[in-house]
Protein backbone atom coordinates (compact mmCIF):
# COMPACT_ATOMS: atom_id res chain seq x y z
CA UNK A 1 0.00 0.00 0.00
CA UNK A 2 1.34 3.55 -0.32
CA UNK A 3 0.37 6.07 2.57
CA UNK A 4 1.05 9.27 1.66
CA UNK A 5 1.59 12.00 4.30
CA UNK A 6 -0.40 15.85 3.75
CA UNK A 7 1.30 18.29 6.83
CA UNK A 8 2.73 15.62 8.53
CA UNK A 9 -0.60 13.41 8.55
CA UNK A 10 -1.36 10.33 7.48
CA UNK A 11 -3.36 7.72 7.58
CA UNK A 12 -4.68 5.78 11.13
CA UNK A 13 -5.26 1.80 10.04
CA UNK A 14 -6.83 -0.79 12.57
CA UNK A 15 -4.62 -3.37 13.43
CA UNK A 16 -7.09 -5.62 11.72
CA UNK A 17 -8.04 -3.80 8.99
CA UNK A 18 -6.82 -5.03 5.91
CA UNK A 19 -5.63 -2.49 2.78
CA UNK A 20 -4.14 -4.07 -0.42
CA UNK A 21 -0.45 -3.35 -1.30
CA UNK A 22 -2.23 -1.50 -4.08
CA UNK A 23 -4.34 0.97 -2.73
CA UNK A 24 -3.45 4.69 -1.85
CA UNK A 25 -4.15 6.14 1.39
CA UNK A 26 -3.56 9.88 1.41
CA UNK A 27 -3.79 12.42 4.57
CA UNK A 28 -6.02 12.51 6.98
CA UNK A 29 -7.88 8.85 6.41
CA UNK A 30 -8.78 6.81 9.42
CA UNK A 31 -9.31 2.92 8.59
CA UNK A 32 -11.77 0.72 11.14
CA UNK A 33 -11.06 -2.48 12.62
CA UNK A 34 -12.00 -4.91 9.81
CA UNK A 35 -12.41 -3.07 7.37
CA UNK A 36 -10.93 -3.84 3.68
CA UNK A 37 -9.32 -1.78 1.18
CA UNK A 38 -9.04 -3.47 -2.10
CA UNK A 39 -6.92 -2.98 -5.19
CA UNK A 40 -5.97 0.55 -7.05
CA UNK A 41 -8.67 2.12 -4.34
CA UNK A 42 -7.07 6.10 -3.52
CA UNK A 43 -8.95 7.08 -0.55
CA UNK A 44 -7.88 11.14 -0.76
CA UNK A 45 -7.80 13.35 2.76
CA UNK A 46 -6.13 16.26 0.78
CA UNK A 47 -9.01 18.84 1.72
CA UNK A 48 -10.32 17.57 4.82
CA UNK A 49 -10.42 13.96 6.76
CA UNK A 50 -12.23 10.63 5.64
CA UNK A 51 -13.45 8.44 7.97
CA UNK A 52 -14.13 4.52 7.16
CA UNK A 53 -16.23 2.79 10.08
CA UNK A 54 -15.29 -0.94 10.92
CA UNK A 55 -16.40 -3.81 9.00
CA UNK A 56 -16.26 -1.21 5.91
CA UNK A 57 -15.43 -2.25 2.48
CA UNK A 58 -14.06 -0.03 -0.46
CA UNK A 59 -13.65 -2.13 -3.32
CA UNK A 60 -11.48 -2.28 -6.54
CA UNK A 61 -11.25 1.15 -7.83
CA UNK A 62 -13.12 2.99 -5.43
CA UNK A 63 -12.20 6.96 -5.51
CA UNK A 64 -12.92 8.40 -1.89
CA UNK A 65 -12.12 12.39 -1.46
CA UNK A 66 -13.18 14.81 0.92
CA UNK A 67 -13.79 18.78 -0.25
CA UNK A 68 -13.54 21.59 1.34
CA UNK A 69 -15.96 22.02 4.10
CA UNK A 70 -17.30 18.29 3.26
CA UNK A 71 -15.20 15.89 4.92
CA UNK A 72 -16.72 12.14 4.06
CA UNK A 73 -17.76 9.52 6.94
CA UNK A 74 -18.32 6.11 5.70
CA UNK A 75 -19.89 4.18 8.87
CA UNK A 76 -19.41 0.87 10.24
CA UNK A 77 -20.61 -2.22 7.99
CA UNK A 78 -21.19 -0.37 4.61
CA UNK A 79 -20.54 -1.26 1.19
CA UNK A 80 -18.79 0.42 -1.20
CA UNK A 81 -18.50 -1.12 -4.58
CA UNK A 82 -16.32 -1.64 -7.40
CA UNK A 83 -15.39 1.67 -9.24
CA UNK A 84 -17.20 4.20 -7.15
CA UNK A 85 -16.84 7.79 -6.32
CA UNK A 86 -17.60 9.49 -3.52
CA UNK A 87 -16.76 13.18 -2.70
CA UNK A 88 -17.63 14.81 0.05
CA UNK A 89 -20.48 13.24 1.22
CA UNK A 90 -21.59 10.98 4.06
CA UNK A 91 -22.74 7.13 4.01
CA UNK A 92 -24.36 5.58 6.70
CA UNK A 93 -24.24 1.99 8.72
CA UNK A 94 -25.31 -1.13 6.63
CA UNK A 95 -25.70 1.69 3.74
CA UNK A 96 -24.56 0.34 -0.01
CA UNK A 97 -23.23 1.84 -3.12
CA UNK A 98 -23.23 -0.14 -6.37
CA UNK A 99 -20.82 -0.52 -8.71
CA UNK A 100 -19.94 2.85 -10.90
CA UNK A 101 -22.16 4.47 -9.08
CA UNK A 102 -21.00 8.41 -7.64
CA UNK A 103 -22.27 10.25 -4.59
CA UNK A 104 -21.04 13.88 -4.13
CA UNK A 105 -20.89 17.06 -1.94
CA UNK A 106 -23.49 17.41 0.83
CA UNK A 107 -25.11 14.33 -0.24
CA UNK A 108 -26.03 11.13 2.24
CA UNK A 109 -26.89 7.77 2.05
CA UNK A 110 -28.89 6.82 5.76
CA UNK A 111 -28.21 3.67 7.31
CA UNK A 112 -29.69 1.18 5.61
CA UNK A 113 -29.97 2.69 2.39
CA UNK A 114 -28.81 1.43 -1.48
CA UNK A 115 -27.39 3.13 -4.75
CA UNK A 116 -27.70 1.12 -7.17
CA UNK A 117 -25.41 0.83 -9.49
CA UNK A 118 -24.27 3.18 -12.17
CA UNK A 119 -26.71 5.85 -10.00
CA UNK A 120 -25.56 9.82 -10.34
CA UNK A 121 -26.18 10.81 -6.82
CA UNK A 122 -26.14 14.81 -6.73
CA UNK A 123 -25.03 17.32 -4.02
CA UNK A 124 -26.99 17.79 -1.35
CA UNK A 125 -29.54 14.50 -1.83
CA UNK A 126 -30.35 12.61 0.97
CA UNK A 127 -31.22 8.42 -0.11
CA UNK A 128 -33.21 7.76 2.91
CA UNK A 129 -33.28 4.65 5.32
CA UNK A 130 -34.50 1.71 3.24
CA UNK A 131 -34.79 3.38 -0.53
CA UNK A 132 -32.81 2.61 -3.32
CA UNK A 133 -31.44 5.28 -5.45
CA UNK A 134 -31.55 4.45 -9.17
CA UNK A 135 -30.51 6.37 -12.04
CA UNK A 136 -28.79 9.50 -13.33
CA UNK A 137 -29.72 11.52 -11.73
CA UNK A 138 -30.67 9.07 -9.10
CA UNK A 139 -34.89 9.32 -8.04
CA UNK A 140 -35.97 7.22 -4.78
CA UNK A 141 -37.54 3.86 -4.71
CA UNK A 142 -38.40 3.94 -1.07
CA UNK A 143 -38.49 0.38 0.43
CA UNK A 144 -36.44 -1.82 -2.58
CA UNK A 145 -32.91 -1.76 -0.19
CA UNK A 146 -32.57 -5.17 0.82
CA UNK A 147 -31.09 -5.05 4.36
CA UNK A 148 -30.06 -8.95 3.98
CA UNK A 149 -27.65 -8.88 1.05
CA UNK A 150 -25.87 -6.10 2.16
CA UNK A 151 -25.34 -7.59 5.75
CA UNK A 152 -23.98 -11.02 3.92
CA UNK A 153 -21.89 -8.63 1.17
CA UNK A 154 -19.97 -7.07 4.67
CA UNK A 155 -19.59 -10.38 5.59
CA UNK A 156 -18.10 -11.86 2.89
CA UNK A 157 -15.29 -8.59 2.67
CA UNK A 158 -14.61 -9.30 6.49
CA UNK A 159 -13.93 -12.65 5.57
CA UNK A 160 -12.11 -12.02 2.70
CA UNK A 161 -10.16 -9.42 4.33
CA UNK A 162 -9.14 -11.72 6.89
CA UNK A 163 -8.31 -14.63 5.02
CA UNK A 164 -5.95 -11.93 2.53
CA UNK A 165 -4.26 -10.07 5.27
CA UNK A 166 -2.45 -13.78 5.98
CA UNK A 167 -2.63 -15.97 2.68
CA UNK A 168 -2.32 -13.25 -0.48
CA UNK A 169 1.63 -13.23 -1.26
CA UNK A 170 2.64 -11.45 -4.58
CA UNK A 171 4.79 -13.98 -6.29
CA UNK A 172 5.52 -12.49 -9.69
Amino acid sequence: MTIIAVDGVSATIAADAYVHPEATLIGDVTIGSEASVWPTTIVDATLGPITVGARTNLQDGARIRSTVGHPVVIADDAVIAHLVIIEGAIVGEWALVGSSSEVYEGAVVEGGGFVAAKALVEAGVVVPAGAMAMGRPAIMKPGAANAQMIEMIVQSYVDRGHRYATDLREVG
